[in-house]
């Protein structure tokens, strides 16, 4: 089975994250305090791939977490395309924040915000 990740990093002003910090910061912190999932991505920060399994870095990053808010995330993009430049990359059959963070390495991706 496959599912196609999509990517989309862009400027937002601080007053629309604070919109929707009260919905997505929950589930972001519940992912990130889970069992499974804890430490993983520290231990990765500090010590590269060689620190962490692959199997547990896809676990870490759920594609799915924030699939019941999709519809507040597409708002922000359509209210803010214009506004500036922004990246677009999507991937299939893959984890894309998995991608993402093996690109850029630990100290960029530990740079991004949120």
């Amino acid at each position: 089975m496959s599912f196609t990740g999509l990517w989309v990093v862009m400027p937002v002003p601080a007053a629309e994250v604070d919109k929707l910090a009260p919905v997505l910061r929950p589930l972001i912190e519940a992912q990130a305090s889970s069992g499974s999932g804890q430490g993983v991505l520290e231990r990765w920060l500090r010590g590269g791939s060689e620190a962490v399994d692959v199997l547990e870095l896809h676990d870490s990053t759920a594609p799915y977490l924030l699939d019941d808010h999709l519809d507040l995330l597409y708002e922000v993009w359509g209210a803010y395309e214009s506004a500036a430049p922004f990246l677009k990359a999507s991937c299939r059959k893959g984890y894309p924040a998995v991608g993402l963070a093996h690109a850029l390495g630990p100290e960029r991706f530990g740079a991004l915000p949120g």
